[in-house]
């Protein structure tokens, strides 16, 4: 039994584990208190290195070398503990884990991305973060009855459901509030947005206006007027492309198209001509390059672009549509 919870430990902390699998751990975890201790003190060594990208799972390999850790211990007898820590040690180097900056004060521990960097962090309660670049997370579960977060950035969340705890995340001008879901939230420029990818969200501004999500749904908030309104967005998953590369464009502005690119690519876009922004556009690109992506785009609607030199500048130019 022991080999299947590191087996699964491993293949999630990976990002390799189905919904069985994932299932499966979950009532090891339940059963086992021993297991439960040992996976949240992974997941806090997980979390202190700052996996930024995620390395492949070999099953052989990773069985291999866990196992012989482990039976290196058992022949050393010096405990059950120590024992699960050698093969944590193993496991940790197994997944190419990268220095991330971790701070921690009055309760509160904080995560931090560079303007190059991605970051993937577990939390103790099984939910899943991935932060966008330039990003500040800050997490507290100490208290009863609540699941506190702070984010300042852009961040993609997919919360553990809890009926007794709910999650509560505090932006700068927003509170968001869910039980178990997964969303994006974007604190950068003049404004704050939450997009829901599934589930219910209730989001709130500093003045108490609230506003009720469901999938498909957006919150956005303009800082210049304090408004908080919700709108319906057509093919949302785009909003969290910065963190698969996945697009969907489905008859959509090019514009809009160009927006979600940008977000994702961390570049600007500048057109010589705005109508070109008007064309509309119906393509699907999964983990394909930037360049890939704007030559099937600019063939579509007849126009061309360039890289300006020394900047993240991208200049569309052309007739249009």
């Amino acid at each position: 039994m022991q080999d299947k919870f590191w087996e699964l430990t491993t293949k999630y902390f990976s990002n390799e584990a189905d919904e069985a699998e994932i299932h499966m751990l979950s009532e090891l975890l339940e059963k086992n208190e021993d297991y439960q201790k040992t996976f949240d003190e992974l997941a806090l060594q997980w979390n202190m290195a700052g996996n930024i990208s995620y390395a492949a799972f070999d099953r052989e390999s990773a069985g291999l070398k866990v196992n012989t850790a482990i039976a290196q211990k058992e022949n050393q007898d010096k405990g059950r503990k120590k024992l699960w820590w050698s093969a944590a040690a193993v496991f940790l180097c197994l997944l190419g884990l990268v220095p991330a900056i971790l701070f921690r004060s009055d309760r509160w521990t904080t995560f931090t991305t560079t303007e190059n960097q991605h970051l993937k962090v577990l939390l103790p309660d099984s939910s899943s973060v991935w932060l966008n670049r330039n990003a500040l997370l800050a997490y507290n579960f100490d208290e009863e009855g609540v699941r506190k977060v702070r984010l300042k950035g852009e961040a993609y969340f997919e919360v553990a459901r809890d009926s007794l705890r709910p999650f509560v995340i505090e932006s700068p001008h927003l509170i968001t509030r869910v039980l178990g879901t997964s969303f994006n939230i974007n604190t950068g420029g003049t404004g704050e947005q939450v997009s829901v990818i599934e589930g219910k969200v209730a989001v709130k501004n500093h003045k108490g206006d609230q506003v009720l999500l469901r999938q498909g749904d957006r919150a956005e908030y303009l800082q210049t007027s304090g408004r908080l309104q919700k709108v319906k967005v057509h093919n949302i998953h785009n909003t969290i492309a910065w963190k698969d590369e996945i697009f969907d464009f489905d008859n959509i502005p090019m514009g809009d198209a160009m927006d979600y690119l940008s977000e994702a690519y961390d570049v600007s876009f500048e057109y010589a001509n705005e109508s070109i922004k008007k064309c509309m556009i119906t393509a699907s690109f999964e983990k394909q390059s930037l360049k890939t992506i704007l030559n099937i785009i600019c063939l579509s609607v007849h126009c061309e672009y360039r890289v300006v030199p020394g900047e993240k500048k991208i200049v569309i130019s052309g007739e249009g549509c």
